[in-house]
């Protein structure tokens, strides 16, 4: 004989979840107010603190700026002479702007040394004013360009390549009176034939700061 089924299962009921709390009451608008007042007492005093901070700064580097000064002279430029460094250009818009092949700086106000039709600053090494050598120990020299090229290349570079070789009497680039700039040709003297043609020998043909160099007498050396 089968065993009787088994009673169905009384229903569960659910259990009830527990209230929920009633959210606190907003802080009173007194409490706010203090709470700001106090970050804002906070946030004053860091203020003056930055600040005399920023004071204590200014006044050091004040000090060290007026250090390097006394300790080193700064030497301005003078009025009448020629930096070959300058060169002038076109900005584009009407305007122009010079630029100093030296140090890479540009300025569009034109500088108190960029005075190509007043002669040329004096060059380290040269004694005395520039002048022809003696006959045979003048050469004439062309930095090969294309149409409508400048060059940067200056009468001191010129005598700083070529001093090597013995006394440089003269050391002069043409340049283009308006903008300073090279027009890639110039004059080049020595105190002695021989300097000249050891120089013209082993320079020309060769590159000299992007560009080759020709060198040859001077018209009125040549056979000499």
């Amino acid at each position: 004989m089968a065993p009787p089924a088994p009673a169905p299962a009384e229903p569960v009921a659910p259990t009830a979840a527990p209230p929920t709390a009633p959210p606190t009451a907003p802080p009173a608008a007194g409490d706010e107010a203090a709470r700001l007042m106090s970050e804002l007492s906070f946030l004053r005093q860091e203020h003056q603190q930055l600040t005399l901070q920023v004071q204590q700064m200014e006044g050091m580097n004040a000090q060290m700026r007026a250090a390097v000064k006394m300790a080193v002279p700064m030497q301005q430029p003078t009025m009448g002479q020629h930096n070959p460094a300058w060169s002038e250009h076109p900005a584009g818009d009407g305007t122009v702007y010079y630029y100093n092949s030296e140090t890479s700086e540009s300025v569009w106000e034109k500088p108190v040394d960029f005075n190509p039709s007043m002669g040329k600053a004096a060059i380290p090494g040269m004694i005395g004013p520039q002048t022809k050598g003696p006959p045979g120990a003048n050469l004439f020299l062309v930095r090969k360009l294309r149409r409508g090229e400048y060059d940067s290349f200056s009468d001191k570079d010129l005598h700083e390549a070529f001093s090597k070789y013995g006394r440089v009497l003269r050391c002069e680039m043409t340049t283009d009176p308006a903008t300073g700039w090279s027009k890639g040709f110039g004059f080049l003297s020595f105190d002695t034939v021989d300097a000249a043609d050891q120089a013209m020998a082993s320079m020309n043909g060769s590159w000299l700061a992007g560009k080759q160099m020709k060198l040859e007498k001077t018209k009125e050396d040549q056979g000499h």
